[in-house]
């Protein structure tokens, strides 16, 4: 029997204190344990959070290496939520532990997809004889995107329309102000330690996280204009960083439930913008930095000494001016038309990250997914569910619309 309905790794980081928050301000009946490297600087958070004297404190060994002492560890939680990031490094040891022990996994990975095809090629088999249930990705990367889409998919078929999709898009409009010093180690830490081979080849794949690729799916890629128009929404649409992971997510989702999808189905994503103009500036200088990151170390090394310090990010005054706005069209080939909206008060990032992981990681400790062990999506693992707890917290607001 598990002594703690959550253990949360990592809980030093900005957005684990967030995550904190939210389940000491929302869920004072659920048994959460702190877990982290240094017990000092656990205690700090303790101290600003006001974490009840109940709430135990764990100290984990170094995450960069599986050890026998973090399956311990792992073992005391129904879930463990890891927000030790960057999850190229401290990511795999987690999860391997988890799915060793039977225990279920979630994490706020938005770094790429080469961590999350190890997850899905190295503990698939072994998650499906233990029982455990990896969830990755559930914050902005790349929670919203994939329940939008799942979003639009059923309620085509819910409103009796069974055709084949063809067309799926989803533009990103919400304000996002400020980063965390996490974000920025992530990002540093895939491209410094991601073979540049796997990085290109990754990008060429969207069904890179599918469990397998059939031959008849469209390898769609996501950004492959600098700026187009969205005629469902009126804007200026260009590539943006999230993008690509976002849209690998929402294909294995499209992979996992093929009563809902279907081998036709294509999808892309852009961030929007209210004149041509300012998407135009934006999609150039995306394009520059995202070379100029790509390609010389010594930018990224720029980069690291401006980024904000390990455990800081965007005031609260930062957060409360920022919003959440996804907008998806969902289109069958024989012209049906499904519309679905996403909204949150909040940084999508960080306090909205927050509150997404932490109601993922609680229907996990409630057994609410009747399924196999396996690796999942938020919309294949928890699909309805998820959006009923999640339009609880932070003005999240998930409406379809049938176009026609």
């Amino acid at each position: 029997m598990a002594e703690f309905d959550i253990l949360v790794i990592g809980a030093t980081g900005f957005t684990a204190q967030l995550v904190i928050k939210h389940l000491l301000e929302h869920h004072k009946d659920v048994k959460i344990a702190l877990a982290a490297r240094s017990l000092s600087k656990l205690d700090d958070v303790r101290q600003k959070l006001g974490v009840p004297s109940d709430v135990k404190s764990l100290t984990v060994p170094d995450l960069s290496t599986d050890s026998p002492e973090l399956e311990e560890i792992v073992k005391t939680a129904k879930v463990v939520l890891s927000m030790a990031g960057p999850y190229a490094l401290y990511g795999m040891s987690v999860a391997t532990a988890c799915v060793r022990a039977g225990v279920h996994f979630v994490d706020i990975n938005g770094e790429g997809p080469s961590y999350y095809i190890n997850l899905v090629k190295q503990l698939t088999y072994k998650a499906s004889q233990t029982g455990s249930i990896l969830v990755p990705s559930t914050g902005l990367d790349s929670l919203p995107s994939d329940i939008a889409v799942y979003k639009s998919v059923k309620g085509l078929r819910d409103n009796g329309i069974y055709s084949d999709i063809n067309y799926s898009h989803t533009s990103f409009s919400g304000l996002i102000k400020g980063a965390s010093g996490g974000t920025i180690s992530s990002l540093l830490t895939m491209y410094d330690k991601t073979p540049k081979d796997q990085l290109r080849e990754n990008r060429r794949d969207v069904w890179s996280l599918a469990p397998e690729v059939n031959s008849e799916r469209a390898k769609l890629q996501n950004g492959e204009k600098l700026i187009s128009y969205d005629n469902a929404v009126g804007k200026w649409g260009t590539p943006w960083l999230l993008g690509p992971h976002n849209i690998r997510v929402v294909y294995r989702s499209a992979a996992l439930l093929p009563q809902l999808y279907s081998k036709t189905f294509k999808y892309t994503e852009t961030l929007s913008h209210e004149s041509f103009f300012r998407a135009l500036l934006r999609g150039v200088m995306m394009a520059l930095g995202g070379f100029l990151f790509a390609t010389f170390p010594w930018f990224r090394a720029l980069l690291q000494k401006v980024a904000p310090k390990s455990g800081t990010g965007p005031t609260p005054e930062q957060d409360a001016a920022c919003s959440l706005v996804l907008d998806n069209t969902t289109k069958t080939v024989d012209g049906h038309e499904m519309h679905t909206r996403v909204t949150g008060k909040g940084h999508a990032g960080y306090s909205l990250t927050g509150i997404m992981s932490s109601e993922v990681a609680l229907l996990l400790a409630k057994e609410t997914p009747k399924k196999e062990g396996g690796v999942y999506t938020p919309a294949s693992a928890l699909g309805d569910v998820l959006i009923q707890e999640l339009e609880k917290y932070g003005d999240f607001k998930f409406t379809t619309k049938l176009v026609k």
